[in-house]
């Protein structure tokens, strides 16, 4: 039998604090050394003073904890959640592909049906992770009455256009 490798390699890294300091300082650093770069505030010629004051900030805001949280778990949570909708987005966006639709021609003002429809199976998506993962706790009676609620508002839409 194999043994999971990365379990181990992660809690070893978590031990050593890889996610507590060296990743939220390297993606400060990247951050702001890219920033600086973008905003040109320096010359050119003056890459290596950009490279310290980005070096420096990022000791900073490795430093600085929020009062009630640290931030290695703010990343975490944040990049977390970013997945998971960037995930979701991506769904709608291979279901709008299978009817048809272009992902740039969705929220175009001529194609408002497809953008609808885009919106709504985000929404439904959003809702999906709120029921799984965000804990929220539901009865079958009561999805059962959703359901019949949803099919009976399609229905009216369906027959007023």
């Amino acid at each position: 039998m194999v043994q999971d490798l990365f379990t181990p390699l992660v809690g070893n890294l978590n031990q050593i604090g890889f996610y507590k300091f060296v990743l939220p300082w390297l993606f400060t650093l990247a951050i702001v050394y890219g920033v600086l770069l973008k905003v040109k505030l320096f010359d050119e010629k003056q890459k290596a003073l950009i490279g310290v004051i980005s070096i420096v900030a990022a000791f900073f805001v490795v430093n600085y904890t929020p009062a009630g949280f640290a931030l290695d778990s703010f990343f975490t949570q944040v990049f977390g959640v970013g997945i998971l909708i960037l995930t979701g987005i991506f769904v709608v966006l291979l279901l709008m592909g299978l009817v048809g639709l272009k992902g740039e021609d969705i929220f175009k003002a001529e194609n408002i049906k497809g953008g609808g429809l885009a919106i709504i199976l985000l929404i439904a998506f959003i809702i999906f992770l709120l029921f799984t993962v965000g804990g929220i706790k539901i009865s079958a009676d009561q999805l059962s009455i959703i359901a019949v609620m949803l099919f009976m508002v399609v229905a009216l839409a369906y027959i007023a256009k």
